[in-house]
């Protein structure tokens, strides 16, 4: 055991000090680990991705508008005049200061390395984020096709014309960023500040789950219901989590994230998606009792195969 700068007693690299997959939790108390650096360094990443998201969003509308700002879209999130490409790349470009911001903070507010909020390792695997992705993407490509079955009259087919052709490499570019800009402030950040307080990962896994659902409740397929769109936020950021913690990295639950976000991008976009695009298949009538389903299967299965293949089980008391 050794102690931080603000006499905090944190796990060495050897593990000593933490159990398991509480290791994860206690590289928040690596650095300068006072509980109002969190504080501050919550608030100022959250006021950086504010401005940059409100700045870049005003540009571009202003810009495709020619200076007249019209009113959004309630259902869709859209707003008239704006190209569905512009509008998905005002809602990613802020991703990049979230990232920055993020990396920032960890590195000269609690001086501690950016490599912690990425793993307990000394270097990043790389195997794991595409066991996430790939195990992930069948799983929804499964699901998309059972979805279908149920609900034929809900999804439109659109092809891999011209205009997904133009979309793929913007998407390409963008998801990756967006998702892992999201994760090191949600899934590593944040989960690490709560590490402080929480040392039981499912409790942790839970708040944090909280904690990504809030913001996302913002987003316009709320409109589909109000409560089974929460509990699908909820259940995501609790699975991912939940798995950053059981695996002692972020990897698997940033390949996870990429794979959800490119697959809604390219294969199955809903027509109230707040990144709409030109994708496959479109869903032009949500059913959020059933996708509140799909996410929990979904998150079961993938915690199922994270144990079976990379872990040894774990119980409720770790």
């Amino acid at each position: 055991m050794s102690k931080s700068q603000d006499g905090v007693e944190f796990a060495d690299d050897s593990g000593e000090g933490a159990h398991g997959s509480q290791l994860y939790l206690a590289q928040g108390g690596l650095g300068l680990s006072s509980w109002w650096r969190y504080l501050v360094g919550s608030l100022a990443v959250t006021v950086v991705f504010a401005f940059a998201s409100f700045f870049w969003y005003l540009l571009i509308v202003l810009v495709s508008t020619h200076g007249v700002l019209p009113e959004i879209d309630p259902t869709s999130g859209q707003i008239p005049g704006v190209h569905p490409m512009a509008n998905y790349v005002a809602v990613n470009i802020p991703s990049i200061y979230l990232c920055i911001s993020t990396l920032l903070v960890v590195r000269f507010l609690h001086c501690r390395p950016v490599l912690t909020l990425l793993t307990t390792s000394s270097h990043v695997n790389w195997g794991r984020i595409a066991f996430g992705a790939i195990a992930w993407f069948l799983l929804a490509g499964l699901a998309g096709i059972v979805g279908s079955i149920v609900f034929p009259h809900s999804y439109r087919y659109e092809g891999p014309g011209a205009a997904f052709l133009l979309y793929l490499p913007v998407v390409l570019l963008c998801t990756p960023l967006q998702c892992l800009a999201e994760e090191l402030f949600f899934r590593a950040y944040l989960l690490q500040a709560l590490g402080k307080w929480v040392h039981n990962i499912w409790l942790a896994s839970i708040l944090n789950g909280l904690i990504f659902m809030l913001p996302h409740l913002l987003n316009p397929e709320v409109s589909y219901g109000m409560l089974p769109m929460a509990i699908c936020y909820f259940a995501i950021g609790f699975i991912l989590a939940l798995v950053t913690l059981r695996t002692n990295g972020l990897e698997v639950a940033i390949g996870i994230h990429i794979a959800n976000n490119l697959f809604d991008a390219l294969i199955v976009n809903d027509v109230r998606s707040v990144l709409t695009t030109n994708s496959i298949f479109v869903c032009v009538e949500g059913h959020p009792w059933y996708e509140v389903g799909v996410i929990v299967t979904l998150g079961v299965v993938i915690y199922v195969l994270t144990s079976r293949y990379l872990l040894k089980p774990l119980s409720l008391q770790s």
